[in-house]
């Protein structure tokens, strides 16, 4: 395979998977919610853009920057009381990027062929960026989640709670 195209491969495949990835570690969210007969916004890349129902769950895809199409991603649930599924779903998410970096993680350690072996590495590097940055309990201070609970510290209040 020519250089070049291999690069332009291993480039796309890594933003086209950073951009599922992050659609990945919302459904996360979303399942515990969807299985106690709840309703789930997905949001991803800003609160200004086109919006498509699936059954309980509505998913709006915005543009705000183009980082935020691959960083940005929240989720508002509806019809579910309790907090031990609230806990749930704040982990799950979380939960989702851990098995995404195991599998991908054993995949190349494993073994596999150029280009996949570093597309699945750099995802598998991207994405426990992404579980750092969530289950890590804080309050962000910069970008487009400025102000608000990371998933680890709004666990920590729900349970303080």
């Amino acid at each position: 395979m020519a250089a070049g195209f291999e690069i332009l491969l291993i480039f796309s495949g890594v933003v086209a998977g950073q951009f599922l990835l992050l659609i990945v570690h919302e459904f996360g969210h979303v399942i515990p919610v969807l299985a106690t007969g709840g309703t789930a916004h997905i949001t991803i890349g800003g609160h200004d853009g086109r919006t498509v129902k699936i059954g309980p769950v509505e998913v709006t895809v915005g543009f705000e920057s183009v980082q935020s199409v691959f960083t940005y991603g929240t989720v508002e649930w509806r019809g579910v009381e309790s907090d031990w599924i609230h806990a749930v779903a704040i982990l799950s998410g979380p939960l989702m990027s851990l098995v995404v970096v195991l599998i991908f993680g054993v995949t190349v350690l494993r073994g596999i062929e150029p280009p996949i072996y570093w597309i699945l590495a750099n995802l598998a590097l991207l994405e426990t960026v992404r579980l750092y940055q969530t289950l890590i309990p804080k309050t962000y201070s910069r970008g487009p989640y400025e102000g608000r609970p990371s998933d680890g510290k709004r666990f920590l209040q729900l349970v303080r709670s």
